[in-house]
């Protein structure tokens, strides 16, 4: 489990669940016999110290996973794990600015087709990072008038993003031809928090809001 800190002192940690395999096997009906929760095991923390609100997100790659990504206010860092029997250890491979000079992250997410793809949101811009080199592959200038809340990709199609912002829109965007998105959604009244595919189904989408809403679309 990976953990961005939101407090003073905490980039970000890695935790271990344990007792999964016990949880799994217990009786449904009203969980009669599960075992008690256990407590977390912290294996590692990502980095030092950070100040207050500067860390936004960790994110973990579903293709490589013994790679995570941890997002701040003002860059991204890379980081490799390594397990061993006594402890497991974290090393940053490579880190990016912001590409805005007064501009922050804002959230991020892993290309499940690319292992080494990752989107990324700067106030209102959309960009993919190259994490080989920790370059900008793709850029995509005020994608929405307002600041982006949320990034998903397509689980099914490579090179099909979906963004969610304040500007109360939800857009999917084709990669390859990224000047106009393929879809936009006038979705809310209010800031769209988050927009996010379903796994079996790509054609439906679920948004939420700050207006209290949550609503199913058929893309």
């Amino acid at each position: 489990v990976a953990e961005a800190g939101g407090g003073a002192g905490r980039g970000g940690s890695l935790y271990r669940m344990d007792r999964l395999a016990e949880r799994e096997a217990a009786p449904e009906a009203g969980h009669r016999g599960a075992p008690a929760p256990a407590p977390l095991a912290e294996l590692l923390q990502l980095g030092g110290p950070c100040a207050l609100g500067d860390s936004v997100d960790v994110l973990w790659n579903p293709v490589l996973p013994e790679q995570v990504a941890s997002l701040h206010r003002g860059t991204v860092r890379l980081w490799s794990l390594s397990h061993a029997a006594a402890a497991s250890s974290a090393s940053e491979s490579g880190a990016a600015p912001s590409p805005r000079e007064e501009g922050s992250f804002g959230c991020g997410r892993w290309d499940p087709h690319h292992a080494h793809a990752l989107a990324l949101a700067c106030e209102s811009d959309l960009l993919t990072l190259d994490t080989r080199s920790m370059k900008s592959a793709v850029a995509v200038a005020d994608a929405h008038e307002q600041p982006v809340r949320g990034l998903d990709y397509n689980p099914n199609k490579p090179n099909t993003l979906l963004s969610s912002g304040d500007d109360y829109h939800v857009k999917v965007w084709d990669l390859r031809k990224p000047l106009t998105p393929v879809l936009s959604l006038l979705a809310h009244a209010h800031w769209v928090t988050s927009a996010t595919y379903n796994r079996f189904h790509d054609q439906l989408l679920l948004s939420c809001g700050t207006d209290s809403q949550v609503k199913l679309w058929r893309g």
